[in-house]
Formats: structure tokens, sequence, C-alpha cells
């Protein structure tokens, strides 16, 4: 094994604000070419036996999935196309983007074993899964999905002192990959390649220089939800909330408004609220607690939650700050 940066020359993020402030910013946003999946799925049924069988069965399996769709003919218009981030493979892509881009591990795992394994998993399913998706055939190239399992794969081999791909760390480093080839040739390269590839330990000295790359911190990180990891305050000087948190850690908080409104509760019930205590307890209420929150690139959809998350005031004024700053143009 080789000597790991721990990124301790660079400010650590906390692995539970990913998806809060960093995730689609900038970068692969693989939710909505699962989506796109979806809608070619559909159109490729309506070939093989029309509108109306492809229309209803697409209508049902998406209800099934928690979408409200009451109309069978405009299911493809009314499909929150940010949905596909609450799914088995969204979350799987979700949680591969996080380990591409920042070296985390976001699964129900608190050791450096478990972080590993959970990781292992997460490759191969993408993997098998990105294998069989009819992406060209569909008119889906050079997509956010391939391109989050190609850094991914890259990760794992720099983490387990593996060659990587040339155009794997061009991108980690913000170059061209035409860029990174010159680096690798010549008398004076900076890098001696291995049928094609570039060694771990050369690959990581390099990007020692690159401000654009996040070392790899999963064997440190202890785990990623906070109701798992974060210690319990003794004394406790402030409100505290408690507030409901979605699949993919993002919670419900005052930073949620629009026009002035918060929305909560299923799309077939949604209710807008003015003031945020209000919002709040109507979604302790409902049995099945949703609200909308903008995604990465600014659309509303909604999430549901599948936990419950304490916090101080404090708290929640940071992480409202931290939203907010995130939030394009901020």
């Amino acid at each position: 094994m080789i000597s790991r940066m721990d990124g301790n020359d660079m400010q650590r993020e906390e692995p539970g604000e990913y998806f809060g402030t960093e995730f689609g910013n900038g970068r692969d946003y693989e939710p909505h070419e699962i989506a796109e999946l979806v809608l070619g799925c559909g159109r490729f049924l309506a070939e093989i036996g029309g509108d109306e069988a492809a229309n209803r069965g697409m209508t049902a399996y998406l209800n099934a999935l928690g979408e409200r769709l009451d109309n069978e003919e405009t299911w493809a218009e009314d499909f929150d196309v940010s949905m596909p981030m609450n799914w088995p493979m969204g979350q799987v892509f979700m949680a591969l983007n996080a380990y591409a881009h920042r070296g985390l591990a976001t699964g129900p795992t608190s050791t450096p074993e478990e972080h590993e394994e959970f990781l292992r998993e997460t490759l191969e399913a993408a993997t098998g899964f990105v294998a069989r998706a009819p992406l060209a055939a569909w008119g889906l190239t050079d997509t956010d999905l391939e391109n989050t399992l190609l850094l991914a794969k890259a990760r794992w081999a720099l983490d387990h002192d593996e060659p990587v791909e040339p155009i794997a760390l061009a991108i980690f480093g913000g170059v061209s990959e035409g860029r990174l080839r010159n680096l690798m040739s010549g008398a004076n390269r900076a890098m001696t390649p291995v049928d094609g590839k570039v060694p771990a330990k050369e690959a990581l000295e390099w990007l020692k220089g690159r401000e654009s790359f996040h070392p790899s911190t999963w064997r440190t990180q202890g785990s990623y939800w906070p109701h798992i990891s974060k210690p319990v305050e003794e004394i406790v000087e402030d409100l505290v909330w408690f507030v409901p948190q979605a699949q993919d850690g993002t919670i419900f908080h005052p930073g949620l408004t629009r026009n002035g409104e918060f929305s909560v509760g299923a799309k077939a019930g949604e209710k807008r609220f003015s003031e945020y205590e209000a919002a709040l307890d109507h979604l302790q209420k409902l049995a099945y607690p949703a609200w909308r929150r903008p995604n990465p690139r600014g659309n509303w959809g909604i999430v549901r939650a599948v936990s419950w998350l304490r916090m101080t005031q404090r708290e929640m004024n940071e992480h409202v700050e931290r939203f907010r700053s995130s939030q394009p143009g901020n």
C-alpha cells in the first residue's frame, strides 16, 4: 500500500453536507439521465404495444415509485425528473458521485472496512447498470452516468495503488487530456506510463498540486449519516429543531421558500405555508412527509423523508447559510 494524502492541507468537508451544497454544482448530475432512460423506455414500449398500453403501464410504474400522476396520457410531461434520486439506482449513482468527486462513502457504514465494501458494491452495481443501459441506442451520449463511473473507477485505482486512465487523471487535475498526455511523453516527462496508464504514486504526486482534486477521506471520515456519528450535546443553549431528512441527506429547512412560501406534502396534496414553523408542524403530522426543494440545477422537485434529524438553532442557521451560498447566482 502507498501512503495517501489525507487532505490536512485542505479545508475538510463534513460528509453529510455534500448533497446539500455540492452535488451537481458544475459537475455530474445523474438523476436527470436516469429519468431520460425512463422516458426512452416509455417511448420504446409504445412502439411495441401502442401508446395506450405504454401510458397505462408507465403511469402505474412511476406511481409505484412515489409519483402522483393522474393523467395517463400526459405522464411524460408530468413526470418529476428529479424523482430518480430517491430510487435505488439513483441512490447508487448519488453515492458514486460523492465518491468520484469528493472521495466520500455515503452509505450506512461507519468503519473503513464497511466503507470500502459499500464503495465496492456501489461500483459493481453502477458498472453493471451502465453496461446494460441502452444509452447510445436512445440518443444519450457522453453522459454524466458514464463520466461519474469513469472517475469513480479511477479514484478506486488511486486508493488501491493501481494505475489510472489518463483521461480520468486529466479530469481530476483540471487539464485537457492532450496536456496530460504531454506530461507522459518526452525526455522531461513527469509521468512514466505503464500499458498506457499512469502509476498511482506518480498520479497522486502530480495531483497534490491541483486545486481541482479532493483527496479521498473515506478511510477517516467516520459515518456519513449525522444521526449515526454525531455526538449528542450535553448542554443545549438554544432552540432545538427536529426536521425531516431525505434519502440524499438534505433536510427541510427555513431556506426552502419559493415566492415567499414553503410547499409541503405529496404532489396530489401539497399545501403552502408562509411560516416555517407552520410548514414543519404540518410535515410532522403527515404519514409520508414530503416537501419541495430545488435540485442543484435550480429545478424544484419533491423529496420524501426517510428519517428525522435533531438540530440546534445555531446548526440550522449555519446550514441555511451554506445552502443559500450554494444556490445558482450566489
